[in-house]
């Protein structure tokens, strides 16, 4: 696959500085927004700093997805769960090391109070986009006619909207909509959001700071980018911002995924692709609670698994080794050759293998081809040490839903 891009960016009505900053590199597939903080010279000092930091690292992390894609996975560019991980740590470690340089260098000069940014980091390989992200900055995806909302602001109002008892009565989150939770230069140390996504030809990934989403929905980013030719959106959606008021800068930036002419594009069957999978799990009663951004990021700890028809999923007497989700197809649950039960596609089974060491007490065999995604004991306990807001608000499901099955076989005995 390769990329190309379009970027925007305007001053607005108000502000004397844009401290808005864009990198784009269609060579190394690598892309980026940052939005200075403060209404301040010091705003604009970190944005550019970012940017300038992501262009040196910007061959390297080209060079690591390559390497990485060839060396695992072939020809056909799928990257094991390892390999993923590997990737986010050295993109991680080089965002955390251009923190570390926008906070020192607030210690000296004019900037002593402190200057800070946001940033969303795109970098788009074979058929993998990683995605970093700190701040009120936002990445959407558009796939045909659907936009997906990848990430999710770091904003006090976001907090106060997960936590609505620490509100108010005489408050409104609209007061709180661009107090950051997080941003780069703020502590030596920031946390930093990690989103993997698919990608194929005819996606399109638009980046663009709080100056465009104060004005526009993601449904209208969505009809604009319907409407309008190749390489406009990025312009009319800064054009709009500024027709609505223009109280902030604005930057967009729209990455198109197109076809590599040396290297058609084919997706393999053994790895589900990511919106499809949000689509299942947003299906499943334990995952009911949690956003697209959230399930993005428990997909990365979910193995994927594709069975034939009649083949043992498992066998009476395994130990239990974690949850099992059917994304399509049929399961049998059989006792001596004998089916007890059927699962059909959105079923899953498991739970206790999360919490303990039982036995299975069936057989469970794929009645056709089947698609299953599974969480294990280790996996949840990484979720739950990595992300572990999300990890909670997911174990209190899996313990709720875990009550309610040892209530029913007690009530059946």
């Amino acid at each position: 696959m390769e990329t190309i891009s379009y970027a925007a960016t305007d001053v607005g009505k108000v502000r004397d500085n844009n401290e808005d900053r864009f990198y784009r590199d269609d060579t190394h597939g690598v892309y980026a927004v940052a939005d200075g903080v403060g209404g301040k010279p010091g705003g604009e000092k970190a944005s550019q700093a970012i940017v300038d930091g992501i262009d040196g690292h910007a061959p390297a992390f080209a060079r690591l997805l390559q390497r990485t894609q060839e060396k695992s996975c072939g020809e056909e560019g799928i990257l094991g769960d390892e390999e993923r991980d590997s990737i986010f740590s050295h993109l991680s470690r080089a965002l955390q090391g251009i923190n570390e340089e926008v906070y020192r260098s607030a210690s000296v000069g004019k900037f002593r109070q402190g200057i800070a940014s946001t940033v969303d980091l795109v970098v788009v390989g074979r058929r993998s986009a990683f995605i970093l992200h700190v701040g009120d900055s936002r990445v959407y995806l558009i796939r045909g006619d659907e936009i997906f909302r990848v990430t999710r602001d770091h904003t006090y109002s976001e907090y106060l909207r997960q936590h609505p008892e620490l509100l108010g009565e005489d408050q409104s989150l609209d007061h709180f909509s661009h107090v950051l939770t997080r941003s780069m230069g703020g502590k030596p140390r920031v946390e930093v959001d990690r989103l993997f996504v698919d990608v194929m030809p005819g996606d399109r990934l638009v980046l663009c700071t709080d100056g465009v989403t104060d004005y526009f929905t993601g449904a209208d980013i969505l009809e604009f980018s319907q409407s309008c030719d190749d390489g406009e959106l990025a312009k009319i959606l800064v054009d709009g911002a500024n027709a609505r008021g223009g109280k902030d800068n604005a930057t967009a930036l729209v990455v198109d995924v197109r076809d590599d002419e040396d290297r058609p594009f084919s997706r393999a069957a053994t790895r589900p692709d990511t919106f499809r999978s949000v689509r299942f799990l947003e299906s499943v009663d334990l995952f009911s609670e949690l956003e697209l951004p959230e399930m993005i990021k428990v997909l990365r700890f979910l193995r994927s698994r594709r069975t034939g028809a009649d083949e043992l999923v498992i066998s009476r007497h395994d130990r239990v080794d974690g949850l099992y989700l059917l994304m399509s197809g049929r399961l049998a649950v059989e006792i001596d050759g004998e089916k007890v039960d059927e699962i059909d596609a959105g079923g899953h089974f498991g739970e206790f293998g999360l919490f303990g060491h039982p036995r299975r007490v069936a057989d469970v065999r794929c009645l056709e081809e089947c698609e299953i995604l599974f969480l294990s004991e280790e996996n949840l306990r990484r979720l739950m040490h990595t992300e572990p807001v999300l990890g909670n608000k997911l174990l209190w499901k899996l313990l709720s839903r875990t009550t309610e099955l040892i209530q029913q076989m007690m009530t059946e005995s």
